[in-house]
């Protein structure tokens, strides 16, 4: 639940290296993939069972403090420029400039005059911070008041005004209502065979996953080998995920990130197709090498396709369907390959299932792709 907005919250502050930011922010799964097995099971054998568990939910909580420190990007750029006015010694509240030695309003506001309204009442109402459309502080006073009064209540009433400026909201955004779950989406091509690629790519790299070790295990290597394939993965995940988002940032890249990437899907199941055919560990351990680094810039890029595809303000909902078809993935992929092992009595079964799941994807974003290429090619002619 928290991964799904911290790459949306992530995206909405990056976009000239999205594809570096969003490496960097996932490079942490492929690395605790490895590091946090080691650590639960030096929590068993000193803690016992109990106190790994309290352990393991109390790193869990982090999450909490991790997205406390996230906020909107608009309160980011408000509270930015409030800082950079406070630094000038300067605020401008609804046509009115103000400092500590002069009052100067602005020429839009300079014409227009507005009732007399009692000070004690806009001195009662600026001491309520509030949500607000628009800023709108009525600054007045008598006419009968001295000059000095009435510049002395006009720059208190700035000072008080300067408290609210940080909770403006954007009567624009309060307006429109946003669909979490836009089923219209799968209207475009591309994003639609896009999601069904993910969900045929999940359907090996969850089944690849869990069972490599036992697959080590059946050629021959030691438990201690086996569970060394896992740390490979992991290692290899981390680096893939940095590599791609520099790899994908880099500015003749940026127009062919999508052919790109349906490429490492096209090798990703190659890859997998070419594993049951290993005999030893180092054999094995290169072609885990190279799996966890195609499943880490596969992993790691996808919020940045959807970008390219459908543009950053529908990103929240696609990413999510994104998901929910990778879950589709994540749930039949291991009980069928399971169910391939107990039928043959083998796993090599379950990568090949998993290799010719991930290649028939590829196929149909390849097809989509080659689509899209042809019809915006006779469109510039047109």
């Amino acid at each position: 639940m928290a991964y799904s907005p911290a790459v949306v919250i992530v995206s909405a502050y990056f976009h000239k290296k999205l594809g570096t930011a969003i490496g960097i922010a996932t490079s942490g799964v492929g690395l605790g993939s490895f590091a946090i097995p080691l650590l639960l099971e030096a929590s068993f054998t000193y803690y016992g069972y109990l106190g790994a568990l309290i352990m393991a939910a109390a790193a869990s909580v982090e999450i909490i403090v991790c997205g406390a420190l996230m906020r909107p990007i608009s309160l980011h750029r408000r509270i930015t420029e409030f800082n950079n006015r406070k630094r000038q010694g300067r605020v401008s509240v609804n046509g009115v400039s103000g400092n500590q030695n002069q009052i100067m309003p602005d020429k839009e506001q300079s014409t227009k005059t507005e009732p007399t309204t009692d000070y004690s009442r806009q001195h009662q109402n600026a001491r309520k911070p509030q949500l607000l459309n628009d800023v709108d502080i009525l600054i007045s006073v008598s006419e009968n008041k001295r000059k000095m009064t009435r510049r002395k209540s006009v720059v208190f009433l700035i000072r008080r005004a300067s408290s609210v400026f940080l909770f403006q909201r954007d009567s624009s955004k309060t307006k429109t209502k946003t669909k979490f779950f836009d089923l219209s989406l799968l209207k475009d091509l591309r994003y639609s065979a896009f999601c069904v690629a993910i969900l045929l790519f999940t359907l090996a790299f969850s089944s690849g996953m869990v069972f490599l070790p036992a697959f080590a295990l059946q050629i021959g290597t030691s438990e201690l080998e086996a569970a060394y394939t896992v740390v490979v993965t992991g290692v290899s995940d981390g680096i893939g995920r940095l590599f791609a988002g520099f790899l994908f940032d880099r500015k003749f890249m940026k127009p062919y990130r999508i052919y790109i990437y349906n490429v490492l899907i096209i090798f990703m199941g190659v890859v997998s197709l070419t594993i049951p055919s290993v005999t030893t560990f180092p054999q094995l351990a290169v072609a885990c090498a190279i799996y966890g680094f195609i499943i880490g810039m596969y992993v790691s890029q996808k919020s940045v396709i959807i970008v390219d595809l459908l543009g950053i303000e529908n990103l929240s909902k696609s990413f999510g369907l994104v998901l929910f078809f990778q879950g589709i993935g994540d749930f039949i992929g291991p009980p069928l390959s399971g169910l391939l092992k107990d039928l043959n009595g083998k796993y090599d079964y379950a990568f090949y299932f998993g290799g010719i799941a991930v290649l028939l994807g590829s196929c149909i974003l390849l097809v989509s792709n080659i689509i899209h290429f042809l019809k915006s090619r006779r469109e510039y002619h047109i």
